[in-house]
């Protein structure tokens, strides 16, 4: 059984020693320097060129409840109306970005009542889109829920108008 084995040469190219990777410490220390190569004349000219800094845009002011004027505060009461349950039972990060994308869309239906280019239709896109970051909502109660809100954003869009003539 002996005879019939083959011993098979591995040549020394392929065996485990030559192919074995160096230690990190070893092949810092064992690598010559690489000869530094001269950069072009383009990269070198914009070496010297001085990089302006972009000026940094200061975030706006932070907008407490107190100092909100009376018709945002209107506004945000309408699209908060019925949606207490809602918000008590969504979970903490949910209950932020609902509460942001509500201001968002508050601010939105003020500037569109201060402007005078107000569109129920616009309005109404706006507070589904908001109405949609609650999960498991059903599409009739969102649209039953923003056209309540428009309807009585409307009535506050009759009101501003007439306070203007």
């Amino acid at each position: 059984m002996a005879d019939t084995q083959k011993k098979i040469e591995i040549p020394r190219e392929l065996s485990p020693e030559s192919t074995r990777v160096p230690a990190k410490a070893e092949t810092v220390e064992s690598r010559p320097a690489a000869p530094e190569t001269p950069k072009p004349k383009l990269e070198k000219a914009i070496e010297h060129i001085p990089i302006a800094e972009t000026p940094r845009s200061t975030p706006a002011p932070v907008v407490q409840a107190s100092q909100k004027d009376e018709l945002t505060q209107e506004i945000e009461e309408v699209l908060s109306e019925d949606l207490g349950d809602l918000y008590k039972n969504l979970p903490p990060e949910r209950k932020k970005k609902f509460k942001e994308e509500g201001e968002k869309t508050a601010g939105l239906i003020r500037q569109m009542l201060t402007k005078g280019k107000f569109h129920g239709r616009k309005v109404l896109q706006l507070i589904i889109g908001w109405l949609k970051l609650i999960p498991g909502v059903n599409k009739f109660f969102l649209e039953q829920e923003s056209k309540i809100k428009v309807d009585k954003i409307m009535l506050l869009a009759e009101e501003e108008r007439k306070k203007r003539l």
